[in-house]
């Protein structure tokens, strides 16, 4: 009998070695993790052109059994409900309602419950739901071979898995909060206590910034990736401009946050393209007079540095969803 036991709880295991893909619009990101014990060793990483009939060819040397899947998610909806109470037994069949679902096949449902209520105290849940015609596209990709899918995530939210496995767990402070800049929407999510508090979405992405500048200075796309990455050409004024849209915003999110938890937010950490340019980053800290700190997603693994090559070296920012969505399935209970 105990033999069957054992055998019936490692078919309940985790996996212990899962590539996390995600899957952008020109490059796809992919890494591979390793989990023993306490350790969890990133011990792949590169970053895949589509092929010419835009199939996706995992490298073997990242092919683990299983693999988490991450997706933009440009359509989907995601929120972070907040209710008196405990959760109710209907909870799941409300859910559509909640989101402004009509018709339950449309989309995929997930979620995540941040606090369990009571009668004196507040649940939050944390919200997903991906339309299922992108979902039906993204698992195309992966139909038959290893690596086999075993989830499919969120971008935007496996970076955030990410980021609570790393900054959120490991810092001192009371707070840890993210500004997530993607292509076209950028994110900034608080951890209170270690626990989230706030999501909020915003249309404001790179590729705003970028079409500004190739606007202002005549110029192409990597000339302004390079004018915005190196400050080659004085474009502060601009560049001000653009961060003090979403710095508003950022700031009221800030504010209410702070109210509500009775808390000091002194430190943001950011991530994505525009995270890179420091005259950005400087018109931001400066707008929301704020501390802002870059986020290394590779920080606090272990890594097989032979495996990673000078290219991903200089890009660790781009693998956060990769590494996330992988981190979700190797923590999996």
């Amino acid at each position: 009998m105990k033999l069957i036991k054992e055998l019936r709880d490692n078919l309940k295991r985790s996996p212990s070695d899962c590539t996390g893909i995600d899957i952008g619009a020109t490059v796809t990101k992919v890494v591979r993790l390793k989990s023993t014990g306490d350790e969890i060793t990133i011990v792949g990483a590169d970053l895949i052109k589509p092929a010419a009939n835009g199939s996706i060819v995992i490298p073997a040397h990242l092919r683990a059994r299983y693999a988490s899947i991450a997706t933009s998610g440009n359509n989907a909806i995601i929120k972070l409900l907040t209710f008196p109470g405990a959760i109710e037994a209907t909870f799941e069949k409300k859910l559509p309602q909640k989101l402004g679902i009509i018709d339950n096949e449309d989309f995929r449902l997930s979620y995540n419950i941040i606090t369990e209520g009571s009668s004196r105290t507040e649940s939050s849940v944390l919200v997903a739901a991906l339309p299922e015609e992108e979902a039906k596209t993204v698992m195309q990709h992966f139909s038959s071979g290893i690596p086999a899918p075993y989830s499919l995530e969120i971008a935007s939210l496996a970076t955030l898995n990410a980021f609570e496995h790393g900054p959120v767990a490991n810092d001192s402070g009371e707070t840890a909060s993210l500004i997530d800049f993607g292509t076209h929407t950028t994110s900034l999510s608080v951890f209170y206590k270690r626990k989230l508090v706030l999501i909020r979405f915003f249309e404001f992405g790179t590729k705003i910034v970028m079409e500004r500048l190739k606007s202002a200075l005549k110029v192409n796309t990597d000339t302004a990736r390079g004018i915005l990455d190196d400050a080659s050409f004085d474009v502060s004024d601009l560049l001000m401009e653009l961060m003090g849209s979403i710095a508003s915003h950022l700031i009221v999110s800030r504010d209410f946050v702070e109210r509500q938890k009775n808390c000091s937010i002194d430190m943001l950490y950011a991530v994505g393209g525009i995270a890179l340019s420091q005259v950005a980053m400087q018109s931001l800290s400066k707008t929301m007079n704020i501390k802002i700190k870059a986020w290394d997603p590779f920080r606090g693994f272990n890594i097989e540095p032979q495996t990673i090559t000078e290219d991903v070296e200089s890009q660790h920012w781009r693998f956060s969803g990769a590494i996330g969505a992988a981190l979700a399935t190797l923590e999996e209970t």
